[in-house]
């Protein structure tokens, strides 16, 4: 059982010392960074394979995304739970190094379940706005729009969370979203059908929505990462607030759209559903949870990179899963992405030997002179914001 991150990946020793506890911290890095792109590149290529012999869903997506809520919701309440037994109880202070199970009043309780209304608020927008991007804009140029989250993730991250990056991680970042826009045109010139099409939308009003839908995305993400390290209660009884918003907004988007709701009216609620379906439903559900971690554990700069991973993996797994080819452009975009990450992580590396330079500097000149009271013994230094780096890596 997952549990919070000061037990799962215990504090390192400052300097370059390898030690059991960052090595523990890099094997829980690496392992869930795997286990995301896996389940990441399972649901991708789940979704296709949903489809009948027509290429048509016969089921409401709607309601599929709707029943991940419930099984997130389902699993987190799960987890919570087996926590509190193992602690004795949800009441009475937590053991040392974790936080509280749940939030110590109900007043604070209410504030954290309102907050995650945000991140998933605007999740909702961006999934019915994505609807309208594509009358004005082919969903190739609002993928290709859409990797400007890259560029919003690290605004947000400075201005929210206080990060700092280094000239060869943003140079990293910038080669990362270059490869992704490579591979999303190859994709749609092998795919695509004829561009000859005309759009009921406007162009520009389009892409200002497709840019929209980036950056409220980013806000999302960040806006939830910082929740998720800041707020005082356990990841399991935030995640359980989360989805049960999710859950809400989703079935309120199955009522107040018209198809799917006609739909659900005249097949069922699970009309449709196959093998592939809920293989999609369980798949979509842990990949919600492993983001959840990743936010919690590592940062939104990761689960960008669990993304770009993914897209190389489900490349690669549609040739004997769905017949699709390969093409020169597509490989070298995958290797391209490979140096992104490379290069991305050993940026984070040497950012992180700054972090603690400067922090160490920091708490030397809080310290308060022989003689005088400027300052108390226990005055907290400034706590570092350095990025959690490559999963390989140990530093934090």
């Amino acid at each position: 059982m997952l549990q919070d991150a000061e037990s799962v990946a215990p504090s390192s020793s400052s300097g370059g010392i390898f030690t059991l506890e960052r090595a523990r911290k890099s094997s829980f890095h690496l392992s869930l960074f795997a286990a995301s792109v896996s389940i990441t590149t399972a649901t991708h290529l789940s979704t296709p394979l949903s489809k009948n012999d027509d290429g048509r869903y016969e089921y409401s997506s709607a309601t599929a995304v709707f029943m991940a809520e419930i099984v997130k919701l389902m699993i987190s309440a799960g987890m919570l739970a087996f926590e509190a037994v193992r602690r004795g109880g949800c009441t009475g202070p937590p053991p040392a190094g974790l936080p509280w199970l749940l939030p110590e009043t109900s007043r604070s309780g209410l504030f954290q379940a309102g907050a995650y209304g945000i991140p998933t608020l605007l999740w909702f927008v961006n999934n019915n706005l994505a609807f309208y991007v594509v009358q004005g804009i082919s969903p190739t140029t609002n993928q290709c729009i859409g990797q400007s989250k890259v560029i919003f993730t690290v605004l947000l991250l400075s201005l929210l969370l206080g990060r700092r990056f280094n000239l060869q991680q943003l140079v990293a970042l910038a080669v990362l979203a270059c490869a992704l826009v490579l591979m999303v045109f190859t994709d749609d010139e092998n795919n695509s059908q004829s561009s000859s099409r005309a759009y009921p939308l406007n162009t520009t009003i389009a892409v200002l929505l497709s840019v929209s839908l980036a950056f409220n995305g980013s806000l999302a993400g960040v806006y939830n990462e910082k929740l998720l390290k800041q707020l005082p209660s356990s990841i399991h009884f935030q995640n359980v607030c989360a989805y049960t918003w999710g859950a809400f907004f989703n079935l309120t988007f199955i009522y107040l759209h018209t198809d799917d709701r006609e739909r659900v009216a005249q097949n069922g609620f699970f009309g449709g559903y196959n093998t592939w379906t809920w293989l999609y439903v369980l798949f979509h559900a842990l990949m919600g949870l492993s983001v959840s971690f990743m936010y919690k554990y590592q940062d939104n700069i990761a689960r960008l990179m669990t993304i770009a991973a993914s897209m190389s993996a489900t490349l690669f797994i549609s040739v004997p899963a769905l017949g699709q080819l390969l093409s020169i452009s597509s490989v070298a975009a995958v290797f391209i992405i490979c140096i992104a990450l490379v290069q991305y992580y050993d940026g984070a590396e040497q950012q992180a030997e700054v972090d603690r330079a400067l922090d160490a500097a920091a708490s030397t000149d809080r310290t308060p002179k022989e003689g005088t009271t400027l300052l108390p013994k226990d005055a907290p230094s400034k706590p570092s914001t350095s990025l959690l780096s490559w999963p390989f890596s140990s530093s934090s």
